[in-house]
């Protein structure tokens, strides 16, 4: 085997090691700061509900919907984002110093990165936004 393609494939590797590490480490911070409230409280919030005694509900319960659908989306494209570097890693990996093979694999990985930029930018405006509007919405008297 050749020195340029034991570099191709190692270069390969860390490439596939950072993204995957980098995901990772994002994913681990984003569910960090998820807080869950007591199980107690939980409880007693959904018996009101259900009694019909809650106030400025319909306010709350629309943006809680619209806030989980954008997470499910922009979880699906980071799955998405996901397997676009595993098949770009891959691609790289079988080219056998193809020289095509290995620029479409780097444009792939450089268009999934750019992607990834795109979804945390599209994930920071829309729960700024759904906060803001939260706020606004509620009353705090």
């Amino acid at each position: 085997m050749s020195i340029t393609r034991t570099r191709s494939y190692l270069t390969a590797i860390a490439v596939t090691v950072v993204v995957f590490g980098a995901t990772t480490l994002l994913a681990s911070t984003a569910f960090a700061a998820f807080t869950p409230g007591s199980p107690s409280s939980a409880l007693s919030d959904t018996a009101t509900a259900a009694s019909g005694l809650a106030t400025g509900d319909a306010d709350t319960q629309i943006f809680t919907i619209i806030g989980n659908i954008v997470d499910i989306l922009l979880g699906l494209l980071g799955i998405i984002f996901f397997l676009l570097t595993v098949w770009a890693g891959y691609i790289w990996m079988t080219a056998q110093g193809d020289p095509a093979k290995v620029t479409k694999a780097q444009k792939l990985l450089t268009e999934g990165a750019i992607g990834l930029v795109i979804i945390f930018a599209a994930y920071a405006i829309s729960n700024f936004a759904l906060n803001q509007l939260l706020t606004a919405t509620t009353s705090t008297t």
